[in-house]
């Protein structure tokens, strides 16, 4: 990297990343990131609050990031809003270890799916 460039940076995910409506004006993590690392990166953002990993894997399918750049580092957030659409799978006493396996299973498959795609992208996943 010569020194007039700057490090490409992309957030990927959720709430953690999109989070506008949870935090003062100015203070939400992209805006930070870009305020913070303004001399050395720009940071894109194509994290939506409430996505879970199933959204997030077709985002990337359906090639939101086919016209970006390569990016030196990506950051991935995702997960949290499995487990909250989905409290019922492990916390109703009527669903058996088997069922919430399964659940999680899925989840990490769709994580591991999400990653991959991602790596292609950068070194620095």
């Amino acid at each position: 990297m010569t020194p007039n460039e700057k490090y490409k940076v992309l957030l990927v995910g959720d709430s953690v990343f999109d989070n506008v409506p949870y935090v003062d004006e100015g203070k939400d993590t992209v805006s930070v990131l870009r305020r913070e690392l303004l001399s050395i990166a720009t940071v894109d953002s194509v994290a939506v609050d409430g996505y879970t990993t199933i959204e997030v894997l077709f985002q990337l399918i359906d090639g939101v990031l086919k016209d970006k750049p390569k990016y030196d580092f990506i950051f991935l957030s995702i997960g949290g809003n499995d487990l909250l659409v989905n409290q019922d799978v492990y916390l109703s006493p009527s669903i058996g270890i088997e069922e919430q396996k399964d659940f999680l299973d899925k989840v990490g498959q769709r994580f591991e799916a999400i990653y991959n795609t991602l790596r292609q992208m950068s070194e620095h996943v």
